[in-house]
């Protein structure tokens, strides 16, 4: 399935609205999230698009609770196909 570079225009878009409203509390679990996956991707021994990776980690952590965030992670990854 070939990839929209619309869509992944929107979609990247629309994460970077979802995460410049984000709590104080929710940058700080984000930030760990970030990391985790950074170095779990480095391990790997294989190029991985972070930012694909970022958006299932956010929707597979439970922690992860603000749905705006949810939604924009399901776009981007819809986007690439996912």
């Amino acid at each position: 399935m070939a990839v929209s570079e619309e869509k992944v225009k929107q979609a990247t878009d629309a994460l970077g609205q979802a995460l410049s409203m984000l709590s104080p509390k929710e940058k700080e679990q984000l930030a760990t999230l970030r990391k985790q996956v950074d170095d779990a991707s480095g391990m790997a021994g294989q190029e991985f698009d972070k930012r694909l990776e970022f958006c299932y980690a956010i929707l597979f952590t439970p922690e992860i609770a603000n749905e705006r965030l949810k939604s924009a992670a399901r776009l981007y990854i819809d986007a690439h196909g996912g």
